[in-house]
């Protein structure tokens, strides 16, 4: 098993729910190393110029331009034809998007917007969908998106994981008790919850084998085709920084570029954490002790447990937080995903 931070009770809830952990079996571990190596002895393929030199700059929410909201419509149409759900969105990724931290306290009704209660009307209309009692896990029985376990996001994942051959996983592993012997992590959510929109953020653990730019966007790009195919509305984000280790630092850094350039390939959303987490007056660039996982806002012995760690908080204080300021410029992304390309497809269905 692949781990490079462990705790008792790592990003645990209320009701200390086990981790699902993820061992590879000795093919996928070879696979892992073999990557490494050819990352490490292959050149990084070309990024543009402008992903090069303004990933930085970006706005930390996206802009959509007239164009791509126009194709982004278009999307949106053919995932209805298809029977995805509109208020259905999912979560692809590692340990920072699994955890109750990230966008749970939504589900609990924990949410304090003060300044931007404008989001209220999309937090409730995508929270107006109500997921079978098998689909959710959350530590406060919250029955919506926001408070799905999602069987793509888990502990100690690599950014080729949500789409790597199940032949790979453990004897006996499956991301999710309602997942098929043979379906992916990805395919199984998607089946699932039928997503208008997925949130992918991977790259942070490939970072600890500093595993190339190129790589890193091969695997993300496998997904977001495969995704568009379906109808889903792919939303990148860059990673947060690694503060654990310069050369890990270096990785993540390298991926940045890279993440930014899929996707204006694929004329998707991007948001940019790690502009979000580069504000000033952020508590350590908005990250933990460890260095690897954002820190959050709460009450005296808040770390991982939702119960203590006020995560949808958004006061000026609380925005310091780097899980805060997350689950804001991720409401904000869905806010506008709603407003300019959900909202008039349907309109225009009546």
């Amino acid at each position: 098993m692949f781990t490079q931070y462990r705790k008792p009770n790592h990003y645990l809830g209320t009701r200390m729910r086990p981790i699902r952990q993820i061992f590879m079996s000795p093919r996928a571990a070879a696979l892992v190393a073999a990557v490494c190596v050819i990352s490490v002895l292959s050149v990084e393929g070309p990024v543009s110029a402008q992903a090069a030199t303004e990933w930085r700059q970006r706005p930390a929410v996206p802009t959509l331009t007239p164009g791509q909201t126009k194709d982004l419509r278009a999307l949106f149409r053919e995932g209805l034809a298809l029977g995805n759900r509109p208020r259905s969105f999912i979560k692809v990724g590692d340990s920072i998007s699994w955890t109750p931290l990230y966008l749970q306290g939504i589900s609990c009704r924990e949410e304090r917007l003060g300044n931007f209660g404008r989001l209220k009307p999309s937090i409730n209309w995508f929270r107006g969908l109500r997921l079978p009692a098998w689909a959710s896990d959350s530590d406060c029985d919250g029955d919506d998106p926001f408070g799905r376990d999602s069987a793509a996001a888990r502990p100690f994942q690599f950014s080729s994981w949500p789409l790597l051959d199940p032949s790979q996983y453990a004897p006996g592993f499956q991301p999710d008790p309602q997942c098929g012997s043979g379906e992916t992590a990805l395919t199984c959510e998607v089946r699932l919850l039928r997503p208008s929109i997925g949130l992918i953020m991977l790259g942070t653990n490939d970072a600890s084998l500093q595993i190339n730019g190129a790589a890193v966007k091969g695997f993300l790009r496998d997904q977001v085709i495969w995704l568009k195919e379906r109808g889903v509305i792919p939303v990148l984000s860059t990673l947060p920084p690694r503060l654990d280790s310069p050369q890990r630092e270096a990785s993540a850094l390298s991926y940045q570029p890279a993440v930014a350039d899929l996707a204006d390939e694929e004329g998707i959303p991007l948001i940019n954490l790690w502009k979000a987490l580069h504000r000033q007056r952020m508590a350590n660039f908005g990250m933990a002790a460890d260095g690897v996982h954002p820190n959050t806002f709460g009450r005296p012995g808040c770390e991982y447990l939702r119960e203590r760690c006020r995560s949808v908080v958004f006061s000026p204080e609380a925005l310091r937080f780097g899980h805060n300021r997350r689950n804001l410029i991720t409401l904000q992304t869905l806010d506008l995903l709603r407003r300019k390309v959900i909202a008039p497809v349907l309109a225009s269905a009546r």
